[in-house]
């Protein structure tokens, strides 16, 4: 994890997660209420913006966050606000293990198949432009 990584919420995610399995609950829960707070608070300021003055980066930050903290609504809040900014929203990756406490969550499920559908949709662009790239195929002489 490198410092680009706290922009998007892995460093910070991932931070908890390593306290609490060190046992050390009591500063993982004062850092996760903290870091909570202040992004409820960037989330109420810029609201439904997709250009962020104080949520840094994305709302993934704080859909990671909110996840790893078991709070599904909020997770799945941030993460549909960052699917409205763009198609397929950085850092928001569902096989991070901060994601599972959404998992079966009929929101959150929601959201996973437009993200497939929106995976697909891009693939298949994908193939036209390289397709129409090449040319017409060539006939053999």
């Amino acid at each position: 994890v490198l410092g680009g990584d706290t922009e998007w919420g892995l460093l910070e995610t991932a931070q908890l997660r390593i306290l609490r399995h060190s046992g050390r609950k009591e500063e993982a829960d004062r850092l996760a209420a903290g870091l909570l707070g202040s992004l409820r608070a960037a989330q109420r300021k810029d609201g439904t913006k997709c250009k962020y003055d104080s949520l840094p980066s994305s709302p993934l930050r704080y859909a990671s966050l909110a996840a790893n903290e078991g709070m599904k609504e909020e997770a799945v809040k941030a993460l549909s606000h960052a699917m409205h900014c763009g198609d397929l929203p950085f850092a928001f990756w569902p096989s991070l293990p901060w994601f599972r406490s959404v998992e079966g969550y009929a929101p959150y499920d929601a959201l996973l198949q437009e993200r497939e559908r929106r995976v697909k949709e891009i693939r298949a662009e994908l193939l036209r432009l390289e397709a129409s790239a090449a040319g017409p195929a060539k006939q053999p002489e």
